[in-house]
């Protein structure tokens, strides 16, 4: 094999080491765009959810609806609470990266660089007692809330009116054009 190469002319020798060259940076080219979809991080592992943002919203609705009925001439007062979005969970993440330079010479007296770059992330996983494991949750963003309905036997009076908005916005943490508030029925 050693003699077909010592055979060959000096210009198809420069040739076939350029394919070769050529070839060798495709397949890293290859892997790199192949790798660039892995910036994406990873989703979450499923894990069971109890519905405690559901519980937490009726709760809410009920404290709510308790503390406006304390508001003189309110009466008996109903809440119901939207929002736009459930809970939001971040999760612990472990993150490896690796960049690379390297500076290759042609048969030409040129130069070029090649640069790669690698990004993996996976979740943090703690094993439960029964042998399970969950994701490590680093925070919990709660819903937000985009409007209030309150129906109150004294939402016919505009003091009250006010007032009960008022509530609603200084407990919720929302804008006055949130919340809407009727008069209910009377028994």
């Amino acid at each position: 094999m050693v003699d077909f190469f010592k055979n060959l002319p000096k210009g198809k020798l420069q040739n076939l080491v350029i394919m070769l060259v050529v070839g060798v940076l495709l397949l890293i080219a290859a892997g790199y765009f192949a790798m660039s979809g892995a910036d994406e991080p990873p989703r979450p592992p499923p894990i069971i959810q109890n519905h405690a943002a559901e519980y937490a919203q009726r709760d809410l609705a009920a404290e709510l609806s308790g503390i406006l009925s304390k508001i003189a001439g309110a009466g008996e007062v109903s809440v119901m609470i939207h929002k736009t979005t459930s809970a939001e969970m971040i999760f612990a993440q472990n993150t490896t990266v690796a960049e690379s330079r390297t500076t290759e010479a042609d048969g030409q007296n040129g130069t070029r660089e090649i640069d790669t770059y690698n990004r993996q992330a996976s979740h943090v996983a703690l094993r439960q007692s029964d042998g399970s494991e969950a994701p490590l949750i680093i925070m919990e963003a709660a819903p937000r809330i985009e409007g209030v309905v309150i129906v109150a036997q004294g939402g016919g009076d505009a003091a009250i009116r006010e007032a009960l908005t008022r509530a609603a916005q200084t407990v919720l943490g929302i804008r006055p054009h949130q919340v809407q508030v009727f008069e209910g029925n009377q028994n």
